[in-house]
This record gives structure tokens, sequence and C-alpha cells, in this order.
């Protein structure tokens, strides 16, 4: 150890499992962990006996299933939990799982809490919420965790879910097409979805419902810098791009300035 102080014991046993240095065993928290003191001289001597299976009661799964709107499995997708502390969700994309096959999913979370489940069905996220699915973060529900593992019902994601695109291309102020940039839709209750423009500048977004979405573009990941498109950015069409019982098509993102002006 570096210097003279008190330190406490952290035993990796697995990726997803740590048990930290009791006096009287091990502790699965930081909080139950044993100060070591060490002053002046090395410590020496110290045992730390690990129960049998204790990986087995720090760490639950979240589990269920999800179906296509056409009954199908909804397969090899990944469904995330995110831990809720005061309101917030902490570390997006964190804790994660593929569906198999048949669309069962287990997901391993390292702390009891209440966490949020989301997956994206191509580039639109869709919420867990009681008994079904939203694309509104408001309108989103928790699964609580606490001391043993939690079970969902199956469910089935609705027809009319994500079933709406957008599609155009996004150029610069001279109509020059801007390729792997970040465009992002948001609607007027909290979705998003999001998509990388392909080699021609052209993007296809599938939204969450008929609804009115604003753009934002990630015009510079380094340094960062985000633009919020405004007025006139869609030439004829006004921003936000309301969707009403079909797609939109062939919408052109036209920037108002260069990228090292909008940036500053």
């Amino acid at each position: 150890v570096p210097t003279a102080g008190e330190y406490r014991l952290i035993l990796a046993l697995t990726d997803h499992c740590e048990v930290y240095f009791q006096e009287r065993g091990v502790g699965l928290s930081s909080s139950d962990a044993s100060l070591i003191t060490v002053a002046g001289a090395d410590v020496d001597g110290l045992t730390l006996r690990v129960p049998d299976n204790v990986c087995a009661y720090q760490y639950q799964k979240i589990t269920g299933s999800i179906t296509r709107a056409n009954g199908q499995p909804l397969a090899d997708t990944y469904i995330s939990a995110c831990r809720e502390v005061n309101g917030r969700c902490k570390e997006w994309g964190k804790i994660r799982s593929r569906t198999d096959d048949g669309g069962a999913f287990a997901i391993t979370v390292p702390d009891e809490g209440e966490y949020l489940l989301y997956f994206r069905l191509e580039d639109c996220r869709i919420y867990f919420r009681a008994g079904g699915f939203t694309t509104s973060y408001s309108e989103r529900s928790t699964a609580r965790v606490a001391g043993r593992d939690v079970r969902l019902n199956p469910r089935q994601i609705p027809a009319e879910m994500c079933a709406r695109r957008i599609s155009g291309r996004f150029v610069d102020a001279n109509d020059a097409p801007l390729t792997e940039r970040w465009i992002n839709t948001n609607g007027s209750d909290g979705s998003a979805s999001g998509v990388s423009t392909d080699a021609n500048g052209r993007f296809e977004i599938r939204v969450s419902s008929d609804d009115a979405y604003r753009f934002g573009i990630e015009l510079r990941s380094e340094p960062y810098c985000w633009y919020t498109l405004k007025g006139q950015a869609l030439g004829s069409r006004d921003n936000p791009v309301r969707v009403s019982g079909a797609d939109v098509t062939g919408i052109t993102l036209r920037l108002p300035g260069t990228v090292e002006e909008l940036c500053g």
C-alpha cells in the first residue's frame, strides 16, 4: 500500500461478484467491510474465508420474453437494465443481455433497487411499463429487485408501436452530403430514435408513433458538438416534422452554416 492509513480489502471472485474482507468472513458491500489500519509496520496473517456460492446471494436476475407484433420472437436483441436513483437512470447500456431464439432474456443485476428496462426495435427505443411497453420515458415503469429473481410476464410489441419512418438526406449549407453523422429524433412525449447517415448522407429513422418530431445532429465527436435544427432547416417543411398516418419521406436536413461555424 502507498501510505499509512485505513484500507478495505476487496476480492473479485468473478466479473460480476466482489466480496469485502471482514474479521469473521466476508461482506457483500463496502459498508460491511472491516477497516485495516496500516501504521508503521506491515499487516500480516489475514485470512479471508469465502463461503460456497456466495455470489448466488449477491446477484439477482430479471427474466422475461418478448414477441414481435406478428407473433414471432424478438430474437438476438439486447435488453438493457438501468438502475434508477432519485428518479434518474445511472450508466445507460452497462447492464444488458441478448434475447435467445425464443425471445427470452435473463439480465444479471449487481445491486438491489429499481431497474428501468429498455431495448431498441431497429433504432426506436422502447421501455418496459406495467404489463406492456411504451416509447415515452415519462410513462416507463421499473422492476424492483430485492433479494430474489424477478420474472416478468411474456410481452408482445403492439403493431402500431415504432411502425412509422422518416427518411431523407442530411446536407451542409452547400448541399454537400454529411456522412456518418448521428441524427436523433425526439417526440413530444419524450420518445427518442437515432441513426447514422450513410455514405450519401441518407438516413431512415423508425419513430415511435404519429407525433411531431424535432431533429438533433451530432456534428462532431471530438471535441463533442451537438446541434438542434431549428426554423427552415428542413427546406420547404417546418421543424418539427409531423407524422400522421403514413411515413414521411424525401425530406432534406440542411445546416444553416458550416460545422466550424455552428460548433464555435
